[in-house]
């Protein structure tokens, strides 16, 4: 019996180890993904660009109506602002055109961007006055648009009265969905498990989304709304080591397709807070919340109250553990400096054993010595640190200006085409010489303001290094002047003119001219210029 039960318990924990592993394993890759995302970022707004340049091109209406259409499935969970704007186009279309199933569907788009910015009321109002004729019954869209939209009221109800009241009506949408579903949908078992979940029968939630997986034949990894629902199951049962594999596997999802709405890189937080990764949580919802920022998704502000405590505590364990190292740095060096009055006290009373004390004393020195070496180090790393700060502000810069550079040759390339003979396909955007001129002006005036926000009095402390009438006064619609920009880079630490020049699409020619010109005017000395310009805060 006893070797039963040994033989029992060590085969739980080589099964709780191998998932703590697997789990570990999976996590490694999501920090990767995490640090990289930017990647799958830049392929969603290579998407978007590709389908507005469908749109220039344009000429039918409705392929301008199917094309905004493509643009708002992209826009939905990316930026709910830009989805609003090109849901309101759709609708512009459909009304000037008499368009009336299409005018249907856009008002949809208008209530789920509404929905996603946080104003319920406003987009119940647009499903409210959507006529219930053939088109709209039978198409679900409707309807899981009324069951999100009170799910988001049932979850963040303030009183029990209005969570009754949306539970009630909720559960009246997840029966109409099952009902109008195809039955071997995802959305009909994803319904059917959460009306399961939400009556607290979990074994049989858990039990329909398994039994989706293998009729429809798809991977939790490959759907992040049935990772996340399997998830919440496994939550549920406190199965935590479950709950935070099928976590990772629906992050994981959502930001390889650069959905900033996702709610599993929080709940990965938190689950990961509580078992003390605290660094990890601190990244991931750092994550979270520029991505809420950056979407403008404000029906998830009300979460991120929640997840403040992690951000304090991950703040307080590093201050913490930094009090703890430069306390024992102190005691370090307490102990280092008795020993060594010791030592002189040792020396002065035992004047026989000079030479052997001297010794000591030397050894003791070289101990010192180190230590300011090692301090000298610390320093230089956070120095350095500090630098690769600038520089990554200087890489968004350039990466800016790449931007800029590639719609210009886009032109150029227009061009070739159309002296190719291909007129037709580029004729009404060849003569748009203004785009990288708009993109360079763009550019410069978000440089200006990011660098102004950053270094409020840049522009009166570098007048103070210039003689009184040679100082540089920006023109009332400009935040920097050419000169002033040159040496905002140079503060950031970029002071290679080929470098500025690059940046700035100026000639290293002009460049040189105008540092040249600005440097004669310093009441500095020219070779300090440079580095007085470095230190302005």
């Amino acid at each position: 019996m006893k070797k039963t039960l040994l033989l029992a318990l060590f085969c739980g924990l080589n099964i709780f180890a191998s998932g703590h592993k697997k789990n570990d394993s999976l996590l490694r890759v999501l920090d990767q993904i995490v640090e990289n995302r930017s990647k799958y970022d830049s392929h969603k707004q290579n998407r978007i660009n590709a389908i507005v340049f469908e749109i220039r091109d344009a000429t039918d209406d409705s392929q301008c109506y199917s094309l905004y259409g493509r643009l708002f499935d992209e826009y939905r969970n990316f930026r709910m602002d830009s989805a609003l704007y090109v849901a309101q186009k759709r609708l512009a279309i459909a009304e000037k055109y008499h368009f009336t199933d299409s005018a249907y569907l856009a008002r949809m788009n208008i209530a789920e961007a509404l929905k996603g910015i946080g104003k319920y009321n406003e987009a119940l109002d647009y499903l409210n006055n959507i006529p219930r004729d053939t088109y709209v019954l039978k198409n679900d869209y409707l309807f899981n648009l009324y069951h999100s939209i009170y799910f988001l009221q049932y979850k963040y109800a303030f009183t029990q009265d209005e969570r009754r009241h949306y539970k009630k009506l909720l559960m009246q949408y997840k029966d109409t969905l099952i009902a109008v579903d195809p039955k071997n949908s995802i959305g009909y078992y994803l319904n059917l498990s959460g009306k399961f979940q939400m009556n607290g029968k979990h074994e049989q939630a858990l039990s329909i989304l398994k039994e989706s997986c293998k009729r429809l034949n798809i991977l939790p990894s490959d759907n992040a709304v049935l990772a996340f629902e399997l998830a919440n199951i496994y939550h549920l049962k406190g199965d935590v080591n479950t709950e935070e594999y099928y976590l990772i596997l629906s992050a994981t999802k959502d930001l390889k397709n650069s959905s900033k709405k996702h709610l599993s890189l929080q709940q990965l937080a938190i689950l990961l807070y509580r078992q003390g990764d605290v660094d990890r949580a601190f990244n991931y919802i750092t994550c979270s919340m520029e991505d809420i920022n950056f979407s403008n998704a404000r029906c998830r502000v009300f979460e991120t109250v929640e997840f403040l405590p992690i951000i304090s505590a991950a703040y307080n364990n590093k201050t913490e553990k930094n009090n703890l190292i430069s306390t024992a740095f102190l005691i370090f060096t307490s102990i280092i400096s008795i020993f060594l009055i010791i030592a002189i006290i040792f020396i002065r009373k035992r004047n026989s054993k000079l030479s052997a004390t001297q010794l000591l004393l030397d050894d003791m020195n070289d101990k010192l010595m180190t230590m300011n070496s090692n301090l000298n180090n610390l320093n230089i790393q956070l120095l350095e640190s500090n630098r690769i700060k600038e520089e990554y502000i200087g890489q968004l810069f350039h990466i800016c200006s790449d931007y800029i550079d590639m719609w210009e040759k886009y032109r150029k390339n227009l061009s070739r085409k159309i002296s190719a003979g291909q007129i037709s396909e580029v004729a009404k955007m060849i003569n748009n010489k203004s785009i990288a001129t708009d993109e360079l002006t763009e550019f410069f005036n978000r440089f200006d303001m990011i660098f102004l926000d950053l270094f409020p009095n840049f522009v009166e402390a570098f007048n103070s290094l210039l003689q009184p009438d040679e100082q540089i006064i920006p023109k009332n619609e400009e935040l920097l002047t050419p000169e002033l920009r040159i040496y905002a880079l140079v503060r950031l630490g970029i002071n290679d003119s080929i470098k500025i020049a690059s940046f700035l699409h100026y000639s290293t020619q002009t460049v040189y001219n105008y540092r040249l010109r600005v440097r004669n005017k310093a009441i500095v000395p020219k070779d300090e210029f440079v580095a007085r310009v470095q230190a302005l805060s």
